[in-house]
């Protein structure tokens, strides 16, 4: 039954792969004028490892006539998010593919995306991210960075190996790895976890070994880790959304012509919605699978506890923002556009 099962979810992720990413461009980068060092955690054929693969990079190849060449590093081989950025500033690195860890590290305006239950849906996150994009590109600038993709990884599930997380008291006690930095540890101390924070390389093997027994993170992600197999309960909740991004540096920016930047621009808008719209398709794939493999059991939130955790987690938004995590003009103007957002589409209904 068990080497069922493993051949069964095995036929779900091949079908994740093959479904979501176009078939890979035959061209090839001959003596590019600008090469680009780029990193990121994605290991080869998950996820966003083939969005990178299939879509971004030959299209930047494509359009720039093969004078400007990405050379990915993938599976964390050159670290982790703190460490590219840190190899970015002596340009041993010139990009990155960031994940949640990465993009407030780059950009902390773009940490209020993350604050726990900001938004109810992905409606709300395209129109957030329409409204404040300008303001992210200016500040990813002022940093040094150029932001090529703001993308979604999703609505984060809430994984324990241990007991059920169906209340508020669930919480209590349970070992939450984490890596996404403050936020995430001030709000799971709140409903009195114990974070305990880790690198992204050694959250797999911590659930593994039992040092640590929860973790808030992509559908996707937490099936290319093979953590299902450890069985445990997966909460479906809009505890946290969370982005990615890829950047470059200025400074390599500024080695592109004005002509190819443009073409880059474009593109990389271009495809930025088909991409948030596949990793969405894959999360939810990725979560089903994991389901009909055996082993875990599927939560799905009340909305009465949803209510009572965004009310214990809510008073964190400014406290934060008073400690400087992020501006709190970057969360005022969030909230004000969410409101805005909402009462437009609440008069529609009506």
């Amino acid at each position: 039954m068990k080497v069922l099962r493993r051949v069964f979810l095995a036929v779900c992720v091949l079908t994740v792969c093959l479904v979501f990413c176009p078939v890979v461009s035959n061209a090839t980068p001959n003596n590019p004028k600008v090469i680009l060092k780029m990193a990121t955690n994605a290991p080869k054929g998950v996820g966003i490892e083939l969005f990178i693969r299939n879509q971004i990079t030959p299209a930047i190849h494509k359009v720039t006539n093969n004078d400007v060449k990405l050379d990915w590093y993938h599976g964390g081989i050159m670290g982790d998010n703190r460490d590219w950025l840190g190899k970015m500033k002596i340009d041993q690195l010139q990009g990155a593919g960031l994940d949640g860890s990465g993009v407030h590290l780059a950009c902390p305006a773009v940490y209020t995306m993350q604050l726990p239950f900001m938004f109810n849906d992905f409606d709300e996150v395209a129109y957030i991210k329409k409204k404040m994009k300008p303001l992210f590109y200016d500040t990813f600038k002022k940093n040094g960075y150029q932001l090529l993709i703001l993308l979604d990884q999703g609505f984060d599930t809430i994984y324990s190996t241990d007991k059920a997380i169906k209340t508020v008291e669930d919480f209590t006690n349970i070992r939450f790895a984490t890596y996404c930095g403050r936020v995430e540890q001030e709000f799971l101390k709140v409903l009195k976890s114990s974070p305990i924070p880790l690198a992204v390389p050694e959250v797999a093997a911590s659930m593994r070994s039992g040092v640590v027994n929860g973790l808030v993170c992509p559908s996707l992600w937490y099936l290319g880790a093979q953590l299902y197999t450890l069985g445990g309960s997966a909460t479906v909740s809009t505890i946290r959304y969370t982005p990615a991004a890829i950047i470059v540096t200025q400074k390599a920016w500024a080695k592109i012509s004005e002509k190819h930047q443009k073409a880059i621009v474009k593109v990389t808008s271009d495809l930025e919605l088909p991409m948030d719209k596949d990793m969405k398709r894959s999360n939810d794939k990725s979560h089903r699978a994991m389901i009909n493999y055996g082993g875990m059991t599927e939560i799905k939130m009340d909305s009465k506890i949803t209510e009572a955790l965004k009310e214990k987690t809510r008073p964190l938004w400014y406290k934060l923002a008073e400690k400087k995590v992020y501006p709190k003009e970057v969360l005022d103007s969030m909230i004000k556009n969410l409101a805005e957002y909402r009462l437009m589409k609440k008069t529609k209904k009506m």
